[in-house]
């Protein structure tokens, strides 16, 4: 299914991140072959850590970490208040049926139910609010726009011409962090201990893993639900969109529309679920695959090929 690609694309690289990079001393070396063609050793990775070495600071990390893990609980206890308002909505219409009467108004206004939403936008709210928190997660901690990535390939830079430098340390974690008051409050939470930044990156592509599972749940349960209607919830903008996260224009991408009782179009909440993709690929996956890549894998291979020649020579 063409519309779910870029959920299932995204969630066999985190897989294979968390298979293939031994993140814990416990695992001194993967089993498995790092992009299919190097086995990673843990010690080479903490190297990273201490050098201060990865494109994101952990602290960031760590707090965009607790605030996702807080919308996924979020969503869980909307999940099960989804359902035990459809399941009361069930038994008054089987009541209704048989008693051949009309349907009690009382529940017409509940946030909860698919019933509630227009027919252009056959989407539980609880569905919508959470994308959009997603999003303005993404957004607010700086993942993934022009502006961080500007900062994120400049530090790429710096570490692969400079490798004993770290001067930037602290260059991709310059951005404010202001999340909205219904999301939990931590611009001003301050870390006084020293992190390991490769357990932290263990953590965020966990809570990622997660967070890619259960948007495939809301669109495959949206699908299922208008499997009679015609088109899928992914345009070829949509598609072409993953590729230009920055370009977000709508009044959908605006901070003023994030409200969990507004309702969206199925091609507006599938734009946001592929600028979100595009966010967490372009922002976190690909910046920490390319760093693996500048400073563990290359060097090392340069240095056993020219063992290798200068032992033939």
């Amino acid at each position: 299914m063409n519309y779910m690609e870029p959920l299932l694309n995204q969630r066999e690289s985190l897989q294979k991140i968390l298979s293939t990079v031994p993140f814990g001393a416990d695992k001194d070396r993967s089993t498995d072959y790092f992009l299919n063609v190097y086995r990673l050793n843990h010690d080479e990775l903490y190297r990273l850590t201490e050098e201060e070495k990865f494109p994101i600071d952990a602290e960031k990390l760590l707090k965009l970490g607790i605030s996702l893990g807080n919308l996924l609980k979020s969503l869980q206890q909307d999940d099960e208040s989804y359902r035990q308002q459809e399941q009361h909505q069930n038994k008054a219409n089987a009541r209704n049926r048989i008693n051949k009467t009309n349907a009690a108004n009382t529940d017409l206004q509940n946030p909860f139910l698919m019933e509630n939403v227009t027919s252009s936008s056959p989407i539980p709210m609880h569905y919508i609010k959470f994308i959009r928190n997603l999003f303005n997660i993404l957004k607010n901690f700086d993942i993934g726009s022009n502006n961080s990535m500007n900062q994120v390939n400049m530090r790429l830079h710096s570490i692969a011409s400079q490798s004993s430098n770290s001067t930037m340390s602290k260059s991709a974690a310059g951005s404010p962090i202001k999340i909205n008051s219904r999301q939990l409050l931590i611009e001003k939470l301050e870390i006084n201990i020293k992190l390991d930044g490769l357990f932290v990156y263990k953590m965020i592509f966990q809570i990622l893993l997660r967070v890619n599972q259960n948007l495939e749940i809301h669109l495959q349960a949206i699908l299922n639900r208008n499997a009679g209607g015609s088109g899928s919830p992914y345009g070829n903008s949509e598609e072409q969109d993953i590729r230009s996260p920055g370009t977000e224009n709508s009044s959908i991408f605006s901070s003023t529309s994030n409200t969990s009782d507004a309702s969206l179009s199925q091609s507006d909440y599938s734009r946001l679920i592929v600028h979100c993709l595009a966010r967490i690929s372009n922002g976190l996956i690909d910046p920490f695959i390319n760093s693996i890549i500048c400073n563990v894998m290359t060097p090392t291979l340069k240095n056993e090929i020219n063992s290798l020649l200068s032992c033939v020579s």
